[in-house]
């Protein structure tokens, strides 16, 4: 006569096996997606300065601000504000010269080639300094730029990259 055997146990065994290779995998899979798309503190600040660079030679007046610390994008964009108020105030409509920087609209004077060249990037905390080779229409200087952390994101310091503030600089150009 056959007879019927109980396994006790056994399929506990296996479904903990597959739950520790399911694990496993997404462990793996979690581990490459951080390695591939992770950027170090000096990736960030070398895509920073290339940005910063095409915006330049691109004569793109918005990420040119962009590129630059909290304090100088508010006030790129404080004095883009009152300016299309005073504008459209004299003129009786709105400007929008924002969005005319934005397209292209408006001609800032000529064009130039600029090229930064990084040597070191010596990074303390939310600070760093870039000591760059800088290329402007065939012109190198070595030189340091500051920069600063703000959330994942590094920016250039302006006002410790030129020693003076960005009141003071608009001072020296409207004062």
């Amino acid at each position: 006569m056959p007879s019927i055997g109980v396994q006790i146990g056994g399929g506990r065994k296996r479904a903990g096996l597959t739950w520790l290779i399911v694990l496993a995998a997404l462990v793996a899979i979690a581990s490459a997606l951080f390695f591939f798309f992770y950027e170090s503190d000096e990736e960030k600040i070398q895509n920073r300065l290339d940005s910063f660079a095409d915006a330049c030679n691109d004569m793109d007046i918005q990420e040119i601000f962009y590129s630059f610390d909290k304090q100088t994008r508010m006030l790129y964009d404080t004095s883009i504000g009152i300016t299309e108020g005073l504008v459209g105030g004299l003129i009786g409509f709105d400007l929008p010269i924002g969005d005319m920087i934005e397209f292209g609209g408006l001609e800032l004077g000529g064009q130039f080639n600029i090229d930064i060249e990084v040597l070191t990037i010596t990074v303390d905390d939310d600070e760093a300094a870039v000591e760059a080779s800088i290329t402007i229409d065939g012109k190198t200087e070595t030189d340091t730029i500051y920069m600063c952390q703000e959330g994942s994101d590094w920016y250039i310091d302006y006002e410790a990259t030129t020693g003076e503030s960005i009141m003071g600089s608009m001072n020296s150009l409207y004062g």
